[in-house]
């Protein structure tokens, strides 16, 4: 449906701006679509996967599994945000060599030198974050937990949690539970601006999801030189190192959380010297103009055949 509602602008594109290739993102629908385009115009396909596609929409039926390693196999490349995806892109794709690794970024220019001023007024203690759409597969829960369990060593400990989603009724009632209302901030969804302000203002941002195919997120928070809590296993590990630049926790596990954030609250300059290399890293190796420089690349070797 999306390639028969799409195809008649394609086609006036085509005539007034004869491109060399389609790229596009996400395997469905948008993929799918490319891909008859493609095989219409008779134009090289690249498509990127972000991890829906081989998170979720693989495992819905068999005619999405098919249709997704359809797309997979009569693209010229496909990218990858992470290495992790590029690991099960492999079960779907024939010819592994089509598979490349280029990960997202930031904009250095979003990182912002003076935190938000309603932190700065209040910070008595250090300062906890989420970013996120509250979703069980985040582990949100899991920082309310932790937060209860090192309260009583940390009890100027806060918790601000920036997103909304389905979990937040939930959430709300588990920090209720917990006696937690005095610590944890619910801020719903902020625009961007605000939430890099509230990242340059914490001490430590935890999200430790069992489900990231990449996490722009943990990287936007790095670049503020924070250091970071994520899951084993994920997308982060591209770019986290397990006490080098970040922490990596086991996935739904508190006590491994509870540990973690111990271990950071309670060192807070190898924190601090954690985060500024990890800053380092990203801002030399993981942002838009380095995402660009790979997929023009990309771009080069499919229209030179290679």
């Amino acid at each position: 449906r999306m390639y028969r509602g799409i195809k008649d602008v394609v086609a006036k594109i085509y005539r007034e701006f004869p491109f060399n290739l389609i790229h596009v993102h996400v395997a469905l629908p948008d993929g799918y679509a490319g891909m008859l385009l493609a095989q219409r115009l008779g134009k090289p396909l690249v498509v990127t996967i972000h991890g829906q596609d081989l998170q979720h929409t693989v495992d819905r039926n068999a005619a999405c599994r098919h249709a997704v390693s359809y797309v997979l196999n009569s693209a010229s490349r496909t990218i990858l945000v992470s290495h992790k995806l590029k690991r099960i892109a492999t079960k779907y794709c024939n010819r592994s060599d089509k598979l490349v690794v280029v990960p997202n970024g930031v904009d250095p220019k979003h990182v912002v030198s003076r935190p938000i001023e309603s932190i700065n007024q209040q910070k008595e203690g250090p300062i906890l974050l989420s970013v996120s759409n509250l979703v069980r597969t985040k582990g949100i829960d899991l920082n309310l937990y932790a937060l209860q369990r090192l309260r009583e060593k940390y009890p100027t400990l806060r918790y601000v949690v920036i997103g909304a989603g389905p979990e937040e009724a939930r959430l709300r009632k588990i920090a209720g539970e917990l006696g937690l209302e005095e610590q944890v901030e619910f801020l719903g969804r902020q625009p961007h601006h605000q939430t890099m302000k509230y990242m340059a203002g914490c001490d430590i941002f935890s999200l430790p999801s069992w489900n990231e195919g990449f996490g722009v997120v943990y990287l936007e928070a790095i670049a503020n030189g924070k250091p970071v809590i994520g899951c084993k296993g994920e997308g982060i590990e591209d770019f986290v190192e397990h006490s080098k630049t970040g922490l990596l926790v086991k996935p739904r596990d508190v006590d491994s959380l509870v540990e973690a954030l111990d271990f950071l609250l309670s060192h807070p300059d190898e924190a601090k010297a954690m985060g500024e290399r990890a800053r380092k890293l990203v801002l030399e190796n993981y942002t838009w103009e380095k995402n660009a420089e790979k997929t023009i690349k990309v771009y080069k070797e499919v229209l030179s055949g290679s």
